[in-house]
């Protein structure tokens, strides 16, 4: 019969990404104290949010995971320079959360963790627009708050953007700012801002020297007889080439 061809195209793109600095130690974020920081949309939806956090040490050690009944995630709007109304919020059961060892050890002699969220939905984003995004590990002991903190990515005389921002429940937000060394330092978070699309292309093939008409291939042969089991008449590569540069390979898909 003709061969029917189904191939998955996915692509990832960050849409804004600040990769941790191990040379610093975090900031905590949790029931106690929330923590956030901006990026700036150059356009799309976002499909995911990745961040990287630590647990502080202590006499035993590093206690992973230890009190954490959830992250709280939440998206914010922009208010000049300062988190405004919530736009997103989610939930995460901890034990639902991809939480990956990076290798990396920071300057407090914690070991680095990448947490990974895909949303629900897309996010649409407004091109050029400002968003917050707040990360917290939250205890199951309002009076023991996690002892997880959000790794940092670099720390500025001036910022990246806007500052990083703090506040306690109840209280304002306040810049997060280091005043040693002089004239002093803003704090930016690690995390990354992700649009990942994936796509299904049905193919109808009629592959030349095989297709015998009548919706019939002939089975592709080699010196000792069919060349593929089954109901396989032949094995194809499937190039797609950008649409502006076609010397551009896009994906290649092999032994399809």
């Amino acid at each position: 019969e003709v061969e029917d061809y189904r191939v998955n195209i996915s692509k990832s793109s960050h849409k804004w990404h600040q990769l941790p600095d191990e040379q610093l130690p975090g900031l905590h974020s949790n029931n106690s104290t929330e923590v956030t920081d901006d990026w700036i949309c150059n356009g799309g939806v976002v499909t995911q949010f990745d961040w990287w956090g630590n647990y502080e040490m202590n006499t035993t050690g590093e206690n992973r995971g230890d009190g954490i009944d959830h992250f709280e995630v939440k998206v914010y709007s922009d208010g000049g320079c300062l988190p405004d109304e919530t736009i997103l919020s989610y939930t995460i059961p901890f034990n639902t959360i991809s939480e990956i060892n990076t290798g990396l050890v920071n300057g407090g002699s914690s070991i680095i963790y990448k947490y990974s969220f895909v949303l629900p939905l897309p996010f649409a984003q407004i091109k050029d627009h400002k968003y917050w995004l707040s990360v917290r590990a939250i205890s199951g002991n309002v009076q023991a708050p996690a002892v997880w903190r959000w790794q940092e990515a670099n720390r500025w005389v001036n910022p990246v953007s806007c500052a990083s921002e703090t506040r306690a429940p109840g209280t304002g937000w306040q810049p997060i700012f280091f005043p040693d060394p002089a004239p002093g330092q803003y704090s930016d978070l690690a995390f990354s801002v992700i649009n990942s699309q994936s796509k299904t292309l049905n193919l109808k093939v009629y592959l030349e020297g095989l297709y015998t008409g009548n919706g019939e291939l002939h089975k592709a042969q080699n010196e000792t007889g069919d060349q593929f089991p089954g109901t396989t008449a032949d094995q194809v590569t499937i190039e797609l080439h950008n649409g502006g540069n076609y010397q551009v390979i896009e994906h290649t898909f092999n032994n399809v």
